[in-house]
């Protein structure tokens, strides 16, 4: 058997070398998640942040587009639902 590395433990690692490319990979990989979490959100109704690597991994914010709107039953076991409804930042929720 093979040792395994997630994308991100590959980056991770990347960057505790300080490979030359670490940077150019981390952005690549960020504007890949920005562009998934904005064709699923735009699927869904509800509004992408940007993607992000962070912690040991790449993640997008997701929220609400309109006030009371629910979470989509198909994002709802991938966090606490208690986090649904923040709002954005830099924008407000469409009412």
């Amino acid at each position: 058997m093979a040792f395994q590395l997630r994308i991100e433990e590959i980056i991770s690692a990347l960057q505790e070398i300080n490979h030359p490319k670490a940077r150019s990979l981390t952005v690549s990989l960020e504007e890949l998640g920005s562009l998934a979490a904005k064709e699923l959100c735009t699927a869904l109704d509800i509004i992408p942040g940007e993607a992000t690597f962070d912690l040991g991994f790449v993640a997008a914010s997701i929220y609400a587009k309109h006030e009371g709107q629910r979470l989509p039953a198909a994002l709802a076991h991938y966090d606490d639902a208690d986090e649904w409804g923040e709002r954005p930042a830099s924008q407000g929720l469409t009412l």
